[in-house]
């Protein structure tokens, strides 16, 4: 079943302002894809789109260039790669423990290693440099942990959705 949802669209001289308004969950994924395909367009034809929305997954699937607003004032603009790499290094790896882990000092002193984040008992952050071979820096680390018989959950790179990094550059959890 398809609901009806509302896009609002201005026209102005060289842009088209875009004001998405709020929908169920059951929307026709055709129809939003075909509202993104024409967005899309749009801009490939060089026309400016200013879209406005509070769902973050629509303005990543359609956005070239994204301002971070709090409160009405814009805190960052970029594309999303450019909004990550202030956050994260393309390298930022996330690990999760099944008990507390606590012995980080060797992990810091890694050669390629340039931070290491304690995000709570059981999880941490490691950045490495991006000038250094990944592979052999995650080995290294994975030879560390077993050695020191963490024992492991979770252990990937950081990918970051446009929620996550909203919620960071606002200073939220």
């Amino acid at each position: 079943m398809c609901y009806v949802y509302f896009f609002f669209f201005f026209k102005q001289k060289t842009a088209y302002e875009i004001y998405q308004c709020d929908w169920s969950s059951d929307v026709c994924s055709s129809d939003l894809f075909e509202v993104k395909s024409f967005i899309k367009k749009l801009s490939e034809k060089g026309t400016t789109i200013f879209f406005s929305s509070h769902i973050l997954s629509d303005v990543q699937d359609i956005a070239d260039r994204i301002a971070i607003l709090k409160k009405g004032h814009i805190l960052k603009i970029g594309s999303i790669d450019e909004l990550k790499s202030e956050l994260f290094s393309a390298n930022t790896i996330e690990i999760q423990f099944f008990s507390n882990f606590e012995n980080l000092s060797v992990l810091k002193t890694l050669s390629g290693i340039t931070r290491v984040e304690q995000h709570s008992a059981k999880s941490i952050f490691i950045h490495i440099n991006d000038e250094f071979d990944v592979d052999e820096i995650y080995y290294q680390i994975l030879k560390y942990l077993v050695q020191q018989k963490a024992h492991i959950r979770i252990f990937k790179q950081v990918e970051l959705n446009l929620d996550e990094l909203y919620l960071k550059y606002i200073g939220s959890n």
